[in-house]
Formats: structure tokens, sequence, C-alpha cells
């Protein structure tokens, strides 16, 4: 074990991989980190993305200050991501939202969660014509 060096490449250079905005990562991102705003982000809309995010986050703080209102909240939160996963699922595959690539506030925020330890972009990758 002491002999043991990782292959990890180069960490002072961050591999930046170009993210392309498609409906299935989206949707996917919708259904794993809706409640912190990330889809929000990862489709450009970065000022929907921060409110959902301070929104989750005086959901939290709530529980400290009266159980009720943070679980009121709390239920907010659940109502607003399913709502997200619904519009998302309406949307058009070939919409104008789709297609561009994302832009650099989707990267900061994703390296942050928690969750992004479980997937990664390759996850993503397209394994549907919708993908393409």
């Amino acid at each position: 074990m002491d002999k043991y060096v990782p292959n990890y490449g180069d960490l002072d250079n961050f591999r930046y991989e170009r993210l392309i905005r498609t409906k299935s990562r989206a949707y996917q991102i919708a259904c794993w980190q809706g409640y912190l705003g990330t889809h929000e982000f990862f489709l450009g809309r970065n000022f929907r993305g921060w409110a959902i995010l301070l929104f989750t986050t005086l959901s939290f703080l709530a529980f400290f200050v009266d159980f009720l209102l943070g679980f009121t909240l709390l239920a907010c939160v659940c109502f607003i991501n399913i709502a997200s996963i619904r519009g998302i699922a309406s949307t058009d595959p070939n919409g104008e939202m789709y297609g561009s690539e994302c832009g650099p506030i989707f990267y900061s925020i994703h390296m942050i969660s928690r969750f992004s330890l479980l997937w990664d972009t390759n996850f993503w990758e397209g394994k549907k014509p919708t993908d393409s």
C-alpha cells in the first residue's frame, strides 16, 4: 500500500468537456437535484436556479425556528421539484432551450453538490435518439 500511486493524470489541469443541453439530461438532473435548482442552472436559467437554491436553504433553516413552518416550506420545495420535472417532461426535445452548451455557472454549482460524486457527465451520454 505504501508504493501505490493512483493514476489520476495531471491534477493541476481541469479537463473540460463540452456539455450540450438535452431534454433527457435536464430531466435526469431535475430528478436527482431538482431541490437544489441544478436543472435550472443547466438550462441557463440562473435566476430561477438561485431562487430555488435559496428557498431550499431557507426551508432547511426554518426547521430550527418552527417545525411546522419548516415542514410546510419543505412541502413547497417538493411541489416545486415535481412541477419542474413535469415541466421538463412536457417540453419539446428540439425546443430552443436545448442544443446549446452549458454555461460556466453550471459547473461550479454541480461540483459543490453532494450527489455529483455518484454520477458524472458520462452517465448522461446519449443513448437515445433525443440526445443526438
